[in-house]
This record gives C-alpha cells, structure tokens and sequence, in this order.
C-alpha cells in the first residue's frame, strides 16, 4: 500500500543564490575593518558596521537581495503586500581557518539571511537546529531510540558555495561548524523587518 505525508507547519529554510557583486565591489567588501565581538571565540570577525549594505556602493547587491526577500515573503509564505519586509542590519562575518560560530539566534527581527561571498566546501556549513519547544514529534519526557536519521527527526546541516543564499524565520537557531580549509570564509548577514500596517481595522492595529 502506498502512503502520502502531509509535512504539517513545516519551518521554511529558503535557499537561491544571486549573480552577487563585481570583482571590484567583492575586494572592497573583503577588505572591510573587522573586530572580535566574543572573547571566547577569536576566529569569529564582524564589521563594526552594522547596516553595511545601505552604503551606496553596495546598492546593486542589496537590490538583489531584497528581491529574493519579497520572493520568500510575498510567494513563498503567502504575506500580504501591504507591508514591505525591509533589509535592516546587515554586516560582514568573517571566519579564519578553525573558526566557527556557536548556536544562537537574531532578536529584534523577522526574517534573517546569509549571503556567501567567499566560501569552500571544507570552509563549514551553516547548522539549523529544532528548539525543544517546537514539539514536531513527541516532548522529550522519553528519549526516542532511532534506526535512521530523517528531516523529522534532526537537525539540518547546509554546506553552502559561493553566491549562496539563504532566509529564514530569525527564532530558527543556527551555528556555523569549524572551518577545516586554510582559507577565510567570508557571509553576509543581515536582518529584515516588515514596515506598514499590520492587521489594519481591527482592535490589534499597529502601524510599524
């Protein structure tokens, strides 16, 4: 007999890649002021600067990006178009070889995305991991034993190339496993948030 799953609230991890920047534009990029921002983990460099992409010589690529933002939005989940989902904060990460990133998640924000400007496949993948408050299958008041691994039953890891870009809902943990190759990695980050009226005419109106 055969069966059909119904994939039921499903957390959408969206993945496309762009054409990206010009050569010019990518070495001003790769040559960005970075700092340490966690004393526990020194091979972890960000851009002090924290809205990178409204810089003029970056607007071709922001447009790019923000594109693939209403895809996401407007198709994708299905939003209304009377907000507009705007590009936020946006910085430069860079990782050294044996660098990584450890879990955590971006507040203040709706929807969040990397962008890959200089990867390799043994620079680290992006992990995603299920909160335990998402109960997709069963609370952990047992400890389920499992033959096999299957996207219901753990956490997805994506080992991205150059172009590469992904969005997804900003409560969606995340963490960037070691670098093994002798190169830097270098993503862009960034953070959206819608702006208009939101359930406009009823008792919850807000205007963002």
């Amino acid at each position: 007999m055969t069966y059909k799953m119904h994939n039921l609230f499903p957390i959408p991890l969206y993945q496309t890649s762009i054409k990206g920047p010009d050569p010019i534009i990518e070495k001003i990029l790769i040559n960005s002021e970075f700092s340490n921002f966690n004393d526990s983990d020194p091979t972890h460099l960000e851009t002090p600067k924290r809205h990178l992409l409204d810089q003029p010589q970056f607007a071709n690529l922001k447009k790019q990006i923000q594109e693939k933002v209403d895809e996401y939005v407007y198709e994708v989940l299905g939003v209304t178009r009377k907000q507009q989902w705007l590009i936020t904060t946006s910085w430069l990460n860079k990782s050294l070889p044996g660098g990584y990133h450890s879990m955590h998640w971006h507040s203040n924000s709706m929807v969040s995305g990397v962008y890959y400007l200089k990867t390799n496949p043994r620079s680290g993948a992006i992990g995603f991991h299920k909160e335990r408050s998402h109960n997709n299958l069963w609370r952990d008041t047992f400890c389920i034993d499992f033959d096999k691994t299957t996207e219901y039953n753990t956490d997805c890891a994506i080992n991205p190339k150059n172009n590469d870009l992904l969005l997804f809902p900003s409560i969606l943990n995340h963490s960037v496993m070691d670098n093994l190759s002798t190169e830097d990695r270098y993503s862009l980050a960034f953070n959206v948030f819608p702006r208009g009226i939101i359930g406009e005419g009823g008792n919850s109106e807000l205007t963002l």
